[in-house]
């Protein structure tokens, strides 16, 4: 369903952080484990970057971008730069993948520079991001990556993921919403998903508000709908607490998002509250 631009606000939110915990060996030490943070979360814990998602216009010439890395730790901090591939499935957790193995990777186009730095406590320094222009949209990660700090045998590394996307030439947002669904999330609890759909060739992020009528059509609350990832040609859900106590009967899910596109998207689902 499309909806004309200003019939809503978008709402504000900050964006979840995402966590993964990666185990890999190593000669020296039996176990490295990575605090992986990625594009919503700059900062973990004695390293930050920023900006940590890069947009870049690649349709006839390289693009660039910098990134500035802090060190917050009291002493010095050894880091390397490298890239990875990623995917994000519909619930949104980050799949991660080496280089150039996603069909729609920039690894083949992407340069970064440097690829190792040694920060002095609070030192500052800047990561060069290039990309080279390219017939379709692309995406990978720039990871920075933290030394790490041995306890127990085991090391542990942090690592940021800054999110770059090549976007050829001009490229509407397109998108829809798919589903909406209205379920039990606990005695008297609802929570609402809402399933976007990407179907233009540039990555966005929906953001809206969704209303909560009566049947006969009066407004009885409206929730803010923080923004979330949806890569091109993806479909990405969200799920929405209502946090609501309603008097029995039935009511409408009315979802409307601005993903950035030239109208706002909108859905509905019926649901019933019981006496």
């Amino acid at each position: 369903m499309r909806t004309s631009r200003g019939a809503v606000a978008g709402a504000g939110g900050a964006g979840r952080h995402r966590w993964a915990v990666v185990a890999a060996g190593l000669a020296r030490f039996p176990c490295v484990l990575l605090a992986t943070a990625v594009a919503a979360s700059p900062a973990v814990a004695q390293l930050s970057v920023q900006p940590v998602i890069v947009e870049l216009r690649t349709s006839d010439s390289a693009s660039a971008a910098l990134v500035a890395v802090r060190s917050e730790a009291d002493e010095a901090m050894q880091l390397r730069i490298y890239a990875a591939d990623f995917d994000q499935p519909e619930e949104g957790s980050h799949r991660f993948l080496e280089p150039g193995t996603h069909p729609r990777s920039c690894a083949e186009r992407l340069r970064f520079f440097p690829d190792d730095l040694v920060l002095a406590p609070g030192g500052e320094a800047e990561v060069r991001i290039e990309l080279d222009p390219g017939a379709s949209t692309c995406w990978s990660l720039v990871f920075v990556q933290g030394q790490g700090r041995e306890t127990g045998g085991i090391r542990i590394a942090q690592r940021i993921g800054v999110k770059v996307y090549g976007v050829a030439g001009r490229t509407d947002p397109a998108g829809e919403i798919g589903a909406v669904a209205v379920r039990e999330a606990g005695p008297g609890e609802r929570e609402v998903r809402i399933a976007f759909r990407n179907t233009g060739d540039a990555p966005v992020r929906p953001e809206g508000e969704l209303e909560v009528r009566t049947a006969e059509g009066d407004i009885v609350a409206v929730v803010p709908v923080p923004p979330f990832s949806v890569l091109p040609g993806r479909s990405r859900a969200t799920t929405v607490p209502l946090g609501l106590r309603l008097d029995a009967g039935r009511y409408l899910a009315i979802p409307i998002l601005d993903f950035g596109g030239d109208y706002l998207a909108g859905g509905q689902a019926t649901f019933e509250v019981g006496g």
